[in-house]
Parts: structure tokens; C-alpha cells; sequence
């Protein structure tokens, strides 16, 4: 299961940078920290779930660790947009939507990285 991490890792690194790179040029200067913030704490939480979830605790049981794993972003999500951003005082539409991207596009990735493994390993 590490191959699966370490291509997860990587993929949800190389999306990250994109939204970063994509927030930062669409958003104003005051939206550069909230894009920042929210790649961050998506990729952080994204990749420490599917390890969690989908190496350490289920990872005979993919379904089981996708639904947790929808559960686990669905509560990222809250908690940013009803703790995060009014305590640190970021825009929010740049937090939130930048957060979203990298959530949604690398739960898109999670199960064609899995669907991809044996052909890369065979």
C-alpha cells in the first residue's frame, strides 16, 4: 500500500500546485493568503486522511475508506469555512474555493490511482 500512498502523495502535490498557481494568478493580492491557507490545509488533510483511512486502518476495505474519507472532507470543509476563516481573518471565497479544488479534483484521482496500480506494477 506505500505505492499507493507515494503516487497519492505526489498527485495531490502536483494538484495543489496547480490550484495554487491558478488561485494566485485569478485572485486579487488579498486573496493570495487565503489560496495559499486553502491548498494547504487541503493537501495536509487530504493526504493524511487517505493514508490514515486507506493504508493504516481499511485498507482491505476501499469503499469503507472513501466514505470516511468523503466524511473526513465534508468536516475539513466545515470547519474551515465556520472556524478557519473567521479567526485568521482570511477572504473567504479565495480560502474556500481553493480548498475545494484540491479536495475535489484528488478525490477524482483516488480511485484511478488505484485502478492504475496493477498496470504499473505488473
Amino acid at each position: 500500500m506505500s505505492g499507493h500512498a507515494a503516487r497519492f502523495a505526489l498527485a495531490s502535490g502536483l494538484v495543489s500546485l496547480a490550484v495554487l498557481l491558478l488561485g494566485r494568478s485569478l485572485a486579487g493580492s488579498a486573496g493570495h493568503a487565503g489560496v495559499a491557507v486553502g491548498v494547504a490545509v487541503a493537501c495536509a488533510s487530504q493526504v493524511g486522511a487517505f493514508w490514515l483511512l486507506a493504508c493504516v486502518l481499511f485498507p482491505n476495505q476501499r469503499m469503507v475508506a472513501f466514505g470516511l474519507g468523503m466524511l473526513a472532507r465534508m468536516g475539513v470543509v466545515a470547519a474551515s469555512a465556520l472556524l478557519l476563516v473567521p479567526l485568521a481573518g482570511l477572504p473567504a471565497a479565495a480560502t474556500l474555493l481553493s480548498l475545494v479544488s484540491v479536495l475535489f479534483v484528488t478525490s477524482v484521482l483516488e480511485p484511478v490511482l488505484f485502478a492504475v496500480q496493477p498496470r504499473l506494477e505488473g
